[in-house]
């Protein structure tokens, strides 16, 4: 097995004693290509639109920050609110030192940093398997894809999952890798039964020679901790009902008069206001005092078992462990699949140390569960109730609607079969999908040979497989073609560093030639960031006729960000005070258009015979479904905004004195 550690020391010194150039290190044409990327993400962000589901993430990370403050309104979702948290305050960073830009383009370069970071942890999961030149070129091709480039801005979602699942995986099996390279778990004499029975034995001399008072202590402190977890959720309710009680008694009682001192507005305020301030103000008095008795049991423990705790603090002060724990927490709270990145990784322990793994993988876990139970408010009342519950919410999401594909429109929750690997197929350049093609070859080649390299196939299958063959089996709820498996596409890419490797084996005498063959594998997704922008999500190859071809048989923009050049061409050239109509969701249309302009948002509905009377000046409609032939059929068109031979949204003039009904 190659080093899995970046840039590992033994390649560094055979760098530095040949005196190789800058641009041949490891480490410089990816940091390169990063710093790019930041500088061209700065030019260009401004000119993206909101998406549709941008502004209830918004929403709902400045709901999750309240409730560190005390306030808990309606914090359920399927969704965790760690990366929609730490973007939004980093947003607001971000327009204060760029004074031009509105929130929302804050937000938008906070979504790109995230795919930026993806890249950066695809370089070094690919450099697992593939030497530096290649692992580059595959990071290239990946993160070029119109796809992905188009989706790094809009998509709060999706994008920072994929992004903080590879860290989560590749941190995860570099943790694994450095164990064994270092015998810290592979050489060891010590079994799991041994180390016990020596802890039984450590605990039992601890106890025999600690005085009597650090005993009773310890004893003391432990069922004081213990009697403020179990009592927890029943002081709440013993709370809840003495409020309850001091709420709707006569204000004689002496209960409800105490109250009424202190609640001076009690007959305007409803009563859960005060529950809920009430259970906040103990949340915080209880996370205090727990914290205080559980720092004096850890100092009289260590007091009474010192060679124990000793060992305990070395053995969790292993910073791989750590950083690769807390990734699998903040992938875990962004999406409830994160776990799945901790699987693969205690898949990859086991294999290589079976039983010995236990220990460290149960603090990776550990911290891991720590670091979601902490970035997610809405698991602290219940954590394992709630954590499922968003879970199957996941699996089986309540959503209705329907989506376009092939030409036909299908239920969501009853997509074709064929729905994902067709658009697997139609959404990349036919060059990546020409080298993934070679890379599958490749890989199945090295699992016959390469042992070394076995391990780390197979996992990346799984990775791939196993998602995508849930949702086909089980007839997931698809929607938005494959915006929710953009996790799974990094393993497709990896195989193209694969076939980049064997093409490069070929070439080693030909390097002009290699770099010329790894441009042209570039050109089709440069050419097409460029021509789309910036729109590049709606991307199709060729198979279906490109974008053009693809307008009336796939779904294109679907989050109807090109309302934003719409509404940007109304604000030109509509009179003052005029109204304006248009279909779906709000942010898309209010944060760009002017103040004086009176909005009127027409019901999202799909169905020809939806009555829709209204007047208005000016209406901005999506082409999907047809929707500009559904709304004001007789009005004229007057602008349309096109990209790749597709249009993606129209204006139209309305007459105003004209009744509109969708016919």
């Amino acid at each position: 097995m190659k080093s899995v550690i970046p840039f590992a020391k033994s390649n560094a010194d055979r760098l530095i004693n040949n005196k190789t150039s800058l641009w041949r290190r490891p480490g410089f044409p990816i940091s390169l290509l990063i710093i790019i990327y930041l500088a061209v993400g700065l030019l260009v962000v401004t000119q993206y639109g909101a998406s549709l589901d941008e502004i209830p993430r918004i929403q709902y990370a400045d709901r999750s920050l309240a409730a560190y403050l005390g306030r808990s309104d309606n914090l359920q979702d399927e969704k965790g609110p760690f990366y929609g948290m730490f973007a939004l305050v980093s947003s607001k960073v971000l327009v204060f030192l760029f004074p031009g830009w509105k929130f929302i383009d804050g937000w938008h370069y906070m979504n790109f940093l995230a795919f930026v970071m993806g890249i950066y942890f695809f370089y070094r999961l690919c450099r697992r398997l593939v030497d530096p030149g290649p692992a580059f070129a595959a990071t290239l091709l990946f993160s070029t894809q119109p796809l992905l480039w188009g989706h790094a801005f809009i998509n709060p979602k999706d994008i920072p999952f994929m992004a903080f699942f590879l860290a989560s995986v590749t941190l995860g099996l570099e943790m694994v890798d450095h164990f064994q390279a270092q015998a810290v778990v592979s050489n060891t004499k010590t079994s799991v039964q041994d180390w016990f029975a020596i802890l039984r034995q450590k605990i039992a001399s601890g106890w025999k020679s600690a005085s009597a008072r650090l005993r009773v202590l310890l004893i003391g402190l432990a069922l004081l901790l213990a009697g403020l977890v179990l009592s927890y959720r029943l002081i709440q309710v013993l709370i809840a009902a003495v409020i309850r009680k001091a709420y709707t008694d006569p204000p004689s009682s002496w209960l409800a008069s105490v109250f009424r001192q202190r609640a001076l507005h009690a007959g305007q305020v409803p009563l859960q206001a005060y529950v809920t301030k009430a259970h906040a103000l103990y949340s915080w008095l209880a996370l205090f005092l727990g914290i205080a008795l559980a720092l004096a049991f850890f100092w009289v423990t260590w007091l009474v078992f010192p060679s124990i705790i000793g060992r305990f603090l070395r053995f969790l002060a292993q910073p791989r462990v750590w950083l690769a724990g807390c990734f699998l927490g903040f992938s875990s709270d962004i999406r409830t699949l994160g776990p799945a990145s901790g699987l693969l990784v205690a898949v990859y322990f086991l294999s290589k140390a079976g039983r010995k793994a236990i220990l460290v993988l149960l603090e990776y876990l550990g911290v891991g569960t720590l670091t979601i139970y902490l970035f997610w408010p809405y698991l602290w009342n219940a954590p394992l109730k709630d954590y499922l519950s968003s879970l199957s919410q996941t699996a089986d999401y309540p959503m209705i609607g329907n989506l376009l594909f092939g030409g036909n429109i299908y239920s969501i929750q009853n997509p074709p079969v064929g729905y994902l690997p067709v658009l697997f197929t139609v959404q990349f350049t036919e060059t990546a999908l020409g080298l993934i093609v070679v890379g599958f070859v490749v890989a199945g080649f090295y699992l016959i040979r390469k042992a070394n390299l076995r391990m780390d196939l197979l996992l990346l299958g799984v990775w791939f497989v196993a998602p995508v063959a849930a949702a086909i089996i089980l007839h997931s709820t698809l929607y938005n073609n494959f915006r929710q498996f953009l996790f799974v596409v990094p393993t497709l890419f990896i195989l193209a560093g694969l076939a980049l490797q064997a093409i490069r084996t070929r070439l080693k005498d030909k390097p002009v030639l290699l770099v010329s063959l790894i441009i042209l594998a570039v050109l089709p997704a440069l050419y097409w960031d460029w021509q789309l922008h910036p729109y590049q999500y709606v991307y199709y190859n060729s198979l279906v006729g490109g974008v053009a071809g693809a307008s009336s048989k796939f779904e294109t923009d679907y989050w109807t960000i090109s309302y934003k050049e719409a509404i940007n061409y109304v604000d030109q050239v509509a009179p003052k005070n005029s109204t304006v109509a248009f279909w779906g969701g709000h942010g898309r249309v209010t944060l760009y258009a002017r103040p004086d302009l009176t909005l009127i948002y027409v019901a999202n509905s799909l169905d020809p015979g939806y009555p829709f009377n209204t007047l208005a000046d000016y209406a901005i409609l999506s082409t999907s479904f047809n929707i500009d032939k559904f709304y004001f059929p007789g009005a004229k068109e007057i602008f349309q905004v096109q990209r790749g031979g597709a249009t993606l949204a129209v204006v139209k003039k309305v007459n105003k004195g004209d009744l509109i009904q969708v016919k």
